[in-house]
């Protein structure tokens, strides 16, 4: 039986990973438009942005003064690559709230794990089990004790 459990811990993690990467590589290209075509905005808080709406993402730019550092860079993002959700690539804005959050969460528990110390279990029988740790294995609504 694949221990799903471990499984689980184990795909959030590289999940969460693959994540930030993917957010990673936007920021780098952005960060290689920025320093060669707006270099006085260039610094060590300088990230792609995303938001909710455009005028969310353009005040971010606005911001940073890569509407006038840039116009063309500023253009791009906010009329052609359009991160943010209203109108535009949620994806974009997706994968950063997906970011973030794994900052703090495991992205995806398969199910909830507990355990049981010091438990003594009866079978039908009459035999009696002893057991220090036993797993509790569930998807919340119902659950099952093993060895």
């Amino acid at each position: 039986m694949p221990d799903v459990p471990g499984i689980a811990a184990d795909m959030a993690l590289i999940i969460g990973d693959a994540l930030h990467n993917l957010r990673t590589a936007i920021d780098y290209a952005y960060l290689g438009a920025v320093q060669k075509h707006a270099f006085p905005a260039f610094d060590s808080y300088t990230k792609f942005p995303a938001g909710e709406t455009r005028e969310d993402v353009e005040s971010r730019l606005k911001g940073r003064k890569i509407d006038v550092l840039s116009p063309k860079l500023f253009e791009r993002i906010v009329s052609e690559i359009k991160p943010y959700v209203v109108g535009g690539n949620c994806l974009v804005k997706f994968l950063h709230d997906l970011d973030v959050s794994d900052k703090h969460w495991l992205l995806i528990p398969l199910m909830r794990v507990g355990w049981i110390n010091g438990i003594v279990v009866e079978d039908e029988k009459g035999q009696i089990t002893l057991g220090n740790t036993f797993p509790i294995l569930g998807d919340g609504t119902r659950n099952r004790v093993g060895t």
